[in-house]
């Protein structure tokens, strides 16, 4: 038997990103009509360098790159 979803997971990640992103596509429309292309190119930036670092920290936690403490295929290696 599978349960039917709720709908409260949405209704919550819908209120999270509305309340979220609304100031940040508001600051996004505000710098592009400020016309300053120094401003724009700063914003970008920074936009970028943080996105390059959100993905590096995934990359630090993906599974394979776990040790092999306890595994027992590292202990037969190890023993010949």
């Amino acid at each position: 038997m599978v349960p039917s979803r709720r709908p409260w997971t949405l209704v919550n990640w819908l209120f999270w990103a509305s309340l979220l992103l609304y100031p940040f596509f508001q600051f996004l429309v505000n710098m592009i009509s400020s016309g300053s292309s120094l401003t724009l190119a700063d914003f970008i930036l920074v936009f970028f360098v943080a996105s390059m670092g959100v993905r590096w920290m995934i990359g630090v936690t993906e599974i394979y790159k776990g040790s092999a403490y306890g595994n027992i295929d590292s202990k037969h290696k190890q023993s010949d």
